[in-house]
C-alpha cells in the first residue's frame, strides 16, 4: 500500500524533536510497512495542499491519500506570469497580523504584497469566505480521487475556528445553516484533529491549546502525533 500525506506544519511535524520519525505520517507508514511519502509544507493553504496533491498524483501512483486541511484564512493566488503566491495571516480575524510567505524576493515586491494583503483581509476576507473555499477544495479533491480510484481520507485542523464546528452560529439567509459546498460532499466523514483526537479549549476562538498532546507553539507534540496516527490507522483499516 502506498500512502500520500499532505498538509501544513502539523503534518510536516513542526515542533517535534525528531520530525522524520515522530510525525504521524511516519507512524502510520511504519504500521503498514510502507515508505513515508509526506510532501507537506509549513504555512500551506488549502488551495496549495489540493493543487500540489493533484499535481503529485498526476505523476505518481498511490492507493490512499491522507489530506490534512488547514487554517481556512490562508489563501493562494497567481500573478500574471502564473507564479503562485500565498497570504498566511497569523490570526483568523481580518484584523490579524499578516505573514507573507512564498512571495518572491525584493523589498518593493514585499511592500506591494503586504499592502494588497492588508486590504484583502480588511475589506474582502471573512471566515465564511474562507470556510466555503475550504469545503470547495475538499469537494474538488474528493471528486478527483473518486474519478481515479484513490481512497481519500480527510482530516481537518479545526483548532481556531468555531465557524467550522458550529456553522449555525455564522450562516444565515439564503445560504442556510451549512453553507453552499459542504452539503455536496459525500465522501468519508471528516475527522477533526482537535475536536475528535487531541482536544481543544472550549472557551473561545483562537486560544492556544496547551496540554498533554500539544507543544508550546500549539502544534501536536509527539504524544499528539501518536494519537493522530492511531486514528488515521483506524480510518485506513476501516476502508
Amino acid at each position: 500500500m502506498k500512502i500520500l500525506f499532505h498538509g501544513c506544519s502539523i503534518t510536516w511535524g513542526d515542533e517535534l524533536e525528531d520530525r522524520e520519525n515522530e510525525r504521524y505520517s511516519k507512524l502510520v507508514s511504519n504500521h503498514f510497512l510502507t515508505e513515508d511519502y509526506n510532501i507537506s509544507h509549513c504555512g500551506n493553504s488549502n488551495d496549495r495542499i489540493v493543487r500540489e496533491s493533484i499535481k503529485h498524483l498526476q505523476d505518481n501512483t498511490f492507493d490512499v491519500v491522507v489530506l490534512q486541511f488547514t487554517v481556512h484564512s490562508r489563501m493562494e493566488w497567481f500573478d500574471k506570469q502564473g507564479f503562485p503566491h500565498r497570504f498566511t495571516p497569523q490570526l483568523t480575524s481580518s484584523h490579524g497580523k499578516l505573514k507573507l510567505k512564498g512571495i518572491g524576493s525584493g523589498d518593493e515586491l514585499r511592500e506591494r504584497l503586504y499592502s494588497a494583503g492588508k486590504w484583502f483581509y480588511r475589506f474582502v476576507y471573512n471566515d465564511i469566505l474562507g470556510v466555503e473555499n475550504m469545503w470547495r477544495n475538499i469537494l474538488l479533491f474528493d471528486s478527483y480521487c473518486k474519478a481515479n480510484n484513490i481512497t481519500f481520507i480527510p482530516i481537518l485542523a479545526d483548532h481556531f475556528h468555531e465557524v467550522i464546528r458550529r456553522p449555525e452560529k455564522f450562516y444565515h439567509g439564503e445560504v442556510g445553516h451549512t453553507g453552499w459546498w459542504k452539503p455536496l460532499y459525500q465522501g468519508l466523514p471528516i475527522t477533526y484533529i482537535h475536536e475528535d483526537i487531541i482536544g481543544h479549549k472550549k472557551d473561545g476562538i483562537g486560544d492556544h491549546y496547551y496540554g498533554e498532546y500539544h507543544a508550546e507553539g500549539n502544534h501536536p507534540n509527539a504524544l499528539g502525533h501518536q494519537k493522530i496516527s492511531e486514528k488515521v490507522i483506524e480510518l485506513i483499516e476501516a476502508i
